[in-house]
C-alpha cells in the first residue's frame, strides 16, 4: 500500500553501508582502503574475532567500524556458525548507524568496481518485487550459486535492505555433526518460513532435491 512505498523510499534515502565479515589478515587493512576509496560515500562495518592482533584492528579502524565477537562454542561444517555469527553482527552494526541497505561481503573478497554499492542500489530499485516475506528483493552473484543443487544460491556477496538479508542469515546456529552445505543450510531455512505462510511443508514439496 501507500504508506509501506512511502516508508520504503524513505529507507533508500539513507545510506547504503559495506558490511564485511571474517577473519582478518595483514592485507585487509588495505582491503578495507580499496573499498573506502572506490566507495567514498558508504559507511564500512566489519565484523571479525577477538583476538585479531591490535594493529590490524587500529588500522582497519582508520577507514570501518570494526566489531569484535567471540567464537561460537562449534564452528560447524564450512565454518557455518562463524559466518552466520560475523554476518548477523557486521549488518546489525550498520543497522545500528541509521542504514536501510547494505552489501553484505567476506574479507577474503575485493571488488573493483568504483561506486559499486551506487550500482547495486540502481538495480535493487529497478528490480523490484512484490511485498511479502521480503520487503525487496537480494541481490547475490551467480558464482557459487548451483542451478542444479536446489536451495543453494551463493552466500559470498548480498545486496539488500538489511532488514532482508539479516531476516535470511539471522539463523538458528548448528550444533550437530551433519554435514550441509553452508549455502542449503541458510537457504532452507528461508524457504521454510516462507512456504508456512502459505500452509506447505517443504520435504514435501520438493521433489527435485533428491
Amino acid at each position: 500500500n501507500r504508506d509501506i512505498t512511502m516508508q520504503m523510499q524513505a529507507m533508500e534515502q539513507n545510506a547504503a553501508a559495506i558490511c564485511l565479515r571474517g577473519v582478518c589478515s595483514r592485507e585487509t587493512p588495505a582491503l578495507v582502503r580499496l573499498y573506502r576509496s572506490l566507495n567514498p560515500g558508504a559507511p564500512i562495518f566489519l565484523a571479525t574475532w577477538e583476538g585479531t592482533p591490535a594493529g590490524i584492528v587500529d588500522s582497519i579502524g582508520n577507514d570501518a567500524e570494526v566489531v569484535l565477537m567471540s567464537e561460537p562454542a562449534k564452528p560447524a561444517s564450512q565454518n557455518r556458525n562463524r559466518q552466520i555469527k560475523l554476518a548477523v553482527a557486521s549488518l546489525t552494526a550498520a543497522a545500528r548507524a541509521g542504514c536501510s541497505l547494505a552489501l553484505l561481503v567476506r574479507t577474503d573478497i575485493a571488488l573493483f568496481r568504483p561506486n559499486v554499492v551506487t550500482a547495486l542500489m540502481e538495480a535493487h530499485r529497478r528490480f523490484p518485487v512484490a511485498l511479502d516475506y521480503f520487503l525487496g528483493r537480494l541481490i547475490i552473484p551467480d558464482i557459487f550459486t548451483r542451478k542444479y543443487i536446489p536451495y543453494h544460491p551463493s552466500d559470498m556477496i548480498s545486496f539488500g535492505y538489511i532488514d532482508d538479508i539479516v531476516r535470511y542469515w539471522n539463523v538458528p546456529l548448528d550444533y550437530s555433526d551433519d554435514y550441509i552445505m553452508s549455502e542449503r543450510y541458510l537457504c532452507e531455512h528461508t524457504a521454510r518460513k516462507i512456504l508456512h505462510k502459505t500452509g506447505l511443508d517443504l520435504d514435501k514439496v520438493d521433489g527435485y532435491k533428491y
